[in-house]
């Protein structure tokens, strides 16, 4: 099921087809919206990656439009990252420094390799050139330090999109009849405006007042029915 057929489908079980139903597409899409949020908060959002390129003179980047919070960033580890950031007033790293000679004590390739970046992660918590990220809520901005222009960086996201496509059908499930029971109630509110409206054959009786407190009682129950198909909390071992 797609977004075009949820909301056929919410105007079908609220009678479309038989009777007038006085809903807007806007008012629809946004019993939608409504659902997606809801479900989002509960069920927890959908993890994402992405990957983004650092620029010269900025430390603010933009992360995906749909992107409500950033968990975690993925560092390309590159030691010439560090030689790069601390190469001035003359003193200039280079990996020779940090490397054994060829025939230095016979030692191995791969116990050269080691050691170089033993001293390498020693000297970047000296000096303090490991890269750090921050999330800024209110600006919606990726803040990562120190800038290392032209390097791509991944990171993990919790998307505020609900991709229908990809959810369970449990989830699809909560989201069915929560968008329902919102566009039910926005109905519910149009028409308590008017008690009755008159026809060729008498005044017609509305049911806003039955729509508010159905959509209240279906609401309610899927409080309930999702706390207990909460994902489970994570746990680490070790």
């Amino acid at each position: 099921m797609n977004e075009s057929e949820l909301k056929a489908y919410i105007l079908r079980r609220l009678g479309e087809g038989r009777i007038c139903v006085e809903l807007t597409p806007q008012q629809v899409a946004d019993s939608v919206d409504d659902a997606k949020l809801w479900l989002m908060l509960h069920m927890g959002g959908t993890l994402k990656q992405d990957t983004l390129t650092l620029t010269a003179g900025s430390n603010e980047y933009d992360a995906a439009s749909d992107c409500e919070s950033v968990v975690d960033v993925i560092f390309q580890k590159d030691a010439n990252d560090f030689f790069d950031s601390f190469d001035f007033d003359g003193t200039t790293f280079t990996t020779w420094d940090f490397w054994y000679g060829p025939s230095a004590g016979g030692q191995g390739y791969y116990s050269r390799l080691l050691q170089s970046y033993q001293y390498v992660e020693m000297a970047q918590r000296m000096l303090s050139s490991d890269n750090e990220w921050k999330w800024n809520k209110a600006s919606r901005k990726l803040l990562i330090y120190p800038n290392s222009v032209g390097t791509t960086v991944r990171y993990l996201y919790l998307s505020n999109d609900v991709d229908m496509s990809t959810i369970s059908r449990r989830e699809l499930y909560f989201l069915k009849e929560y968008s329902f029971a919102a566009a039910m109630e926005i109905l519910g509110y149009i028409r308590t405006k008017y008690s009755e409206v008159p026809s060729a054959s008498g005044s017609i009786s509305l049911n806003g007042d039955t729509l508010l407190t159905n959509a209240e009682t279906l609401k309610m129950n899927l409080e309930d029915k999702v706390k207990e198909h909460k994902r489970p909390l994570g746990f680490i071992v070790g």
